[in-house]
């Protein structure tokens, strides 16, 4: 097996049943997730995050384990189709990122020229907080509506600024402008259904 989902009371099979680098989904109350964990490392699953979700009625802790495999992740992926996580799959929107680029990085334009440069972007990095249906609401309710401001607009002079081990960065500048409005809970997966929320999950483990 490449990957598994197991609500709390549902028996895990032998971690010698999955494939090396295969993730599994353990869905566990809070109180019940530090022993859980604890376990399934005893077992030789490795820990490598925990998403909390939040419903109205309550909350749910949901443990993200691997299976341990030999060499680099890239490697695990193209041998065993896993081993990676999903992440784009799982961002939050779909706003545009604007790009501005001077020579020299990148690839070189026709005179030296500055070259803009639109993309999609498939959302906001996803956080280890997701909400069901009506706690959105909530949350927004006291958060208020906001709009979204630029992020990050590094400049550097003609020389360059110096990355990556002294290589010359030639970037003039680089903005993620996602210019929406509304409460806060657009920054966080929302679902209707704790399937809904499965499906969501699935897709950060399944390649």
């Amino acid at each position: 097996m490449k990957w598994g989902y197991f609500t709390n009371g549902e028996s895990i099979p032998s971690i010698d049943s999955f494939t090396d680098g295969a993730h599994i989904l353990v869905v566990c109350s809070p109180t019940d997730y530090i022993s859980k964990a604890v376990s399934l490392e005893d077992l030789g699953w490795e820990v490598r995050d925990c998403i909390k979700a939040v419903l109205t009625d309550k909350t749910l802790q949901i443990g993200l384990f691997r299976k341990s495999f030999k060499g680099t992740v890239a490697s695990n992926v193209l041998t065993n189709g896993c081993g990676g996580i999903n992440i784009d799959i799982s961002r939050i929107g779909s706003e545009i990122i604007t790009t501005s680029v001077g020579a020299g990085f990148g690839g070189s334009f026709e005179g030296g020229k500055k070259e803009r440069i639109e993309s999609k972007n498939q959302g906001r990095f996803p956080a280890n907080l997701i909400l069901g249906m009506g706690v959105n609401n909530l949350m927004d309710s006291q958060s208020g509506d906001t709009s979204s401001t630029r992020i990050g607009n590094p400049k550097f002079g003609n020389k360059g600024g110096k990355m990556f081990g002294g290589a010359e960065q030639k970037v003039v500048s680089v903005s993620k402008d996602y210019k929406d409005v509304g409460g806060s809970s657009r920054f966080f997966y929302n679902f209707k259904s704790e399937s809904e929320m499965k499906s969501y999950l699935v897709s950060l483990i399944k390649l």
